[in-house]
């Protein structure tokens, strides 16, 4: 899932839509804010940390570049294999978002 440090004047769907477009080259419509959140212990150079990870649907619009060097290696997979894939903490968000994709397919 991309996703990063909020920077410095910044609210979380500019910070989403910045992150989703260095991680994986796309410009993206985001079109609503997940409500579930994943929250998980990290370790940088100032110590340990809590992390809050909150997600965005988005439509991608088109690739304009590259993913970043940040990046090592992201694939698309089909909804019906994101839980082999998905991180535990974020599978929640990831859920969200297919039923809520799902729901606007429907409309």
């Amino acid at each position: 899932m991309p996703k990063g440090v909020i920077a410095e004047g910044e609210d979380t769907k500019a910070a989403a839509l910045r992150e989703v477009l260095e991680e994986t080259g796309y410009r993206c419509n985001p079109i609503a804010k997940l409500s579930a959140t994943a929250r998980y212990h990290s370790r940088d150079k100032g110590g340990s940390i809590w992390k809050i990870v909150e997600l965005y649907l988005m439509e991608p619009v088109e690739k304009v570049q590259e993913p970043d060097a940040e990046n090592d290696d992201f694939r698309w997979v089909p909804i019906e294999n994101v839980e082999k894939y998905a991180a535990t903490v974020e599978l929640p968000l990831i859920l969200e978002a297919i039923e809520r994709f799902k729901d606007l397919s429907v409309q």
